[in-house]
C-alpha cells in the first residue's frame, strides 16, 4: 500500500508538465518503507481478570459466546482481558496485513526473582518472528501468534531486554524488532508495542511475586529506555488498573525523543531524577528533582475493552507510517517543476507546494497531506502518492532550433520568441 509512482517529464519548453511524455528512464515505481510493529504481550495470570465492569453496550460477552469471559451475575458475562485482547486482534488482523506493516509477536510470563535465571533470560517467548507479508494467510499467522494462555507472573524488564537482545550478548543488530537482511533498515520506522495489564513483578523480583518494588519498576524503565536508544519506540498499551503514573514512566522511557528524567531519585540515582512519589528524605527528594506533575509526558494508551484496544493499536500503527517516501531518480531532475497527487481507490488529490518537500531522492509529505496518507494506508491497499518530476533543462549543443517547440538553449524562450 502507499505505492509511490514517479514520472520524469520534459520541462524545457513549459512549466506545465505535459502528460504522456518522458525523459530520463520514463516511469519508475518506489514503495514507502513498511513499519516494523513488534507486539510484546503480557501473558500473566491476571489477564484472566475482568477487562471492564459489565455494561450492556460496551462491556459484555454475547449470549452463547462466553469463552474466556467471566460471570457478572444475573446471567451476564464480561470479557476477560485475554478475551478483549483476542477479539481486538480478530478485528485488526486484516488491516494490519495490508502490506503497510511488517509484524512480529512475542509473549511474556513467569520469570524468577533472579534476573540472571534461565526463566528470565528466555523472555519473551517469540511466537512470530518479524516478517513482511500481506493477505489472509499473513493475517491468520499474526492472529494465531497473538493468542495467549494466561499464567504466572509479569517479567516486563526481561521481556523488553529480550526483545532488544535475545541472546543477551550486548549486540543489538539481531534485535527482534528488526527485519532480517533489511536493506532499508536505516530508514524504516520500528515500534515495540507493549501490551500489559500489570506492573513488573519478576526479573528482577523480591520475595513477593505479586507486588512491584522500585527495583522491579526501575528495571523495566531501564529496559524500555535501552530499546528506545537502540532503534525502536516502546508504545505502551496498559489495562486500567489504577497505576497510570507508573505506566507513564514506561511510556516516557520508551520514547526516543523524551528528554528525561526517567528514574526515581535514590541513593544510586541523583539529579536529574524524579522526586519519589511516596518516600521522603534528601536522597529520595533532593533539591532540583522533577515532580511527576512537571514531568514531560509521552502519550500512552489506557484500555478497558475491545474497542479501546482496537483504537489504541490503530493510533499506534498510524503514527508510525513514514511520510518520507523514496524516489528512484534518473537523469537531471528539476524539483521545482512537479505534480504530486495523493491517490486512493476513490479519489485523486493534487497537492500544493506547501504539502511536500523534495530533497535528493526523498519526497516528504507535510501537515494534512501526511495525515491523509496515514489515514488512507490503514484501510486502502491502493492508496499511493504519484509524482511527476520535470527534467532539468540541458542546453543543446547547437543552440536554439526554430520550429521544434523546445527551448533548446534553456533561456526560457521558445522558437520565434527567442531572438537567439
Amino acid at each position: 500500500s502507499g505505492a509511490l509512482a514517479a514520472r520524469y517529464l520534459p520541462s524545457c519548453d513549459t512549466n506545465d508538465l505535459p502528460p504522456g511524455e518522458t525523459c530520463a528512464s520514463g516511469t519508475t515505481q518506489a514503495n514507502p518503507v513498511a513499519t516494523n510493529l513488534y507486539f510484546v504481550i503480557d501473558e500473566s495470570l491476571s489477564m484472566e481478570d475482568d477487562a471492564c465492569s459489565y455494561n450492556a453496550s460496551s462491556c459484555r460477552c454475547p449470549s452463547g459466546d462466553t469463552g474466556d469471559c467471566n460471570s457478572a451475575g444475573g446471567g451476564n458475562y464480561v470479557p476477560s482481558r485475554e478475551r478483549a485482547w483476542e477479539d481486538a486482534i480478530d478485528t485488526l488482523k486484516t488491516e494490519l496485513s495490508s502490506g503497510a506493516y511488517n509484524l512480529g509477536v512475542a509473549q511474556f510470563t513467569g520469570g524468577s526473582q533472579n534476573a540472571t535465571n534461565t526463566a528470565c533470560l528466555n523472555q519473551p517467548a517469540q511466537t512470530m518472528g518479524m516478517q513482511a507479508g500481506s493477505g489472509t494467510g499473513f493475517a491468520n499467522t499474526f492472529a494465531n501468534a497473538a493468542q495467549i494462555t494466561p499464567n504466572s507472573y509479569t517479567p516486563t524488564a526481561a521481556a523488553l531486554l529480550g526483545t532488544l537482545d535475545a541472546n543477551r550478548n550486548g549486540n543489538y543488530t539481531d534485535a527482534r524488532f528488526l527485519l532480517a537482511n533489511d536493506a532499508s533498515a536505516a530508514i524504516r520506522s520500528k515500534a515495540v508495542v507493549l501490551v500489559t495489564d500489570g506492573l513488573p513483578t519478576t526479573c528482577p523480583g523480591d520475595s513477593d511475586y505479586y507486588s512491584t518494588s522500585d527495583t522491579e519498576l526501575m528495571a523495566a524503565v531501564g529496559a524500555a529506555r535501552l530499546v528506545a536508544t537502540h532503534g525502536a519506540q516502546v508504545f505502551v498499551i496498559g489495562f486500567d488498573i489504577g497505576e497510570d503514573n507508573k505506566f507513564q514512566l514506561l511510556a516516557n522511557a520508551g520514547d526516543p525523543s523524551h528528554p528525561g528524567p526517567y528514574y526515581y531519585c535514590s541513593g544510586s540515582q541523583a539529579v536529574p531524577c524524579i522526586c519519589h512519589p511516596t518516600q521522603t528524605g534528601g536522597t529520595n527528594r533532593p533539591s532540583g528533582c522533577t515532580t511527576l506533575a512537571n514531568l514531560q509526558k509521552t502519550p500512552w494508551n489506557v484500555v478497558s475493552n475491545t474497542t479501546s484496544i482496537v483504537n489504541a493499536v490503530r493510533a499506534i500503527a498510524q503514527s508510525t507510517v513514514n511520510c518520507a517516501l523514496p524516489l528512484t531518480t534518473t537523469g537531471t531532475v528539476d524539483n521545482t517543476i512537479t505534480r504530486v497527487r495523493l491517490v486512493t481507490s476513490g479519489s485523486s488529490q493534487l497537492l500544493t507546494a506547501t504539502d511536500y518537500t523534495i530533497s535528493n531522492s526523498t519526497l516528504t509529505l507535510a501537515g494534512g497531506a501526511c495525515t491523509n496518507l496515514k489515514n488512507a494506508v490503514r484501510t486502502d491497499s491502493s492508496a499511493r502518492v504519484e509524482v511527476e518530476l520535470g527534467c532539468a533543462c540541458q542546453p543543446a549543443a547547437g543552440g536554439e532550433q526554430c520550429g521544434d517547440g523546445v527551448d533548446n538553449d534553456c533561456d526560457g524562450l521558445v522558437d520565434r520568441e527567442d531572438p537567439d
